[in-house]
């Protein structure tokens, strides 16, 4: 993939606001070079709903009111996007969102998919899964998950996770063509989490756990150092490094609150238990729970 043709899916839920949507994503990634799709997945109403509309006590119009409110919506940031990224269409599908999400991303060859978690992601994640989690979990594209945070409208600092894994150090290269970061001033913070599993900690004895930790200590610092100078190589500057220890997801978030980063970058997957972060669930934790975005990169899939 290369800037000038990556594609970007945005799927839209027409009942939300999207006022600054097009301005978020714009500061956030280079869109210039972008082919858009702008999707909108009209969702089969579950039975109950069935039901009530066979009943009579939903307005006879409702489908219609709906479809007219997506193509208000669907039309203004079209057009908004026809000024700033390379082209842009719009794509309506009827089925389950996420599923079909997914769908549209594999046949599109989508590089990368922008979700947006809602007001109530966090609540609606533990009742019974947000579209955007699923998103994050099932697509083959990389995922970029927008928070607003109405203090920035630059990126001027962001957060990579590493745990030295192929994929963790993939998603560190890969963010730089995705984001553009040889063409802009961005401070960038390398983080690595040291984490021995807790079932390691009940069955090792405690000369034995001191002695793993300091050795994943100095991995973890060495590996940080060579992803820097990695970096440096490609021609991105302004790289700082920040190893922690405890709690992979809760750190990386401290890290990036700490930092004032407006995105945080983690791999999909990464090493085993013993080692510093299994990135499949970090990357689902940091994505629900990050106050600011999140790019999820999947590895090159696309």
């Amino acid at each position: 993939m290369s800037e000038a043709t990556m594609k970007l899916l945005l799927p839209v839920d027409v009942t939300q606001t999207h006022d600054d949507l097009v301005d978020h994503i714009s500061w956030l990634l280079p869109i210039a070079g972008c082919d858009v799709i702008v999707l909108f997945v009209k969702e089969i109403l579950p039975s109950y709903e069935q039901l009530l509309e066979s009943m009579g006590d939903f307005p006879e119009d409702i489908n219609h009111q709906m479809d007219d409110k997506a193509r208000t919506v669907l039309g203004e940031l079209e057009s908004e996007l026809k000024g700033r990224a390379r082209s842009c269409k719009v794509e309506i599908v009827s089925g389950p969102t996420a599923w079909m999400i997914n769908e549209v991303a594999k046949d599109h060859g989508i590089d990368l998919t922008v979700v947006t978690p809602g007001p109530d992601a966090r609540v609606r994640r533990y009742l019974m899964g947000s579209t955007s989690s699923h998103v994050v979990k099932h697509t083959h594209s990389d995922v970029l998950v927008l928070r607003d945070d109405p203090r920035y409208d630059k990126l001027t600092s962001l957060v990579i996770a590493l745990d030295g894994s192929q994929d963790s150090l993939t998603a560190m290269s890969r963010s730089v063509d995705l984001l553009g970061l040889k063409e802009r001033k961005v401070d960038i913070t390398l983080t690595s989490v040291v984490n021995i599993s807790a079932a390691l900690k009940v069955i090792s004895p405690v000369t034995f756990l001191a002695a793993l930790e300091d050795n994943l200590m100095m991995e973890g610092e060495a590996m940080l150092a060579a992803a820097a100078a990695s970096l440096d190589k490609e021609g991105v500057s302004g790289v700082t490094t920040q190893l922690k220890n405890g709690d992979p997801a809760g750190e990386i978030i401290a890290v990036a609150e700490k930092h004032k980063a407006q995105l945080i970058v983690t791999g999909a997957k990464g090493r085993g238990a013993v080692a510093q972060m299994v990135m499949g669930s970090v990357s689902d934790r940091v994505s629900s729970h990050a106050p600011c975005s999140t790019l999820v990169v999947k590895g090159g899939a696309s």
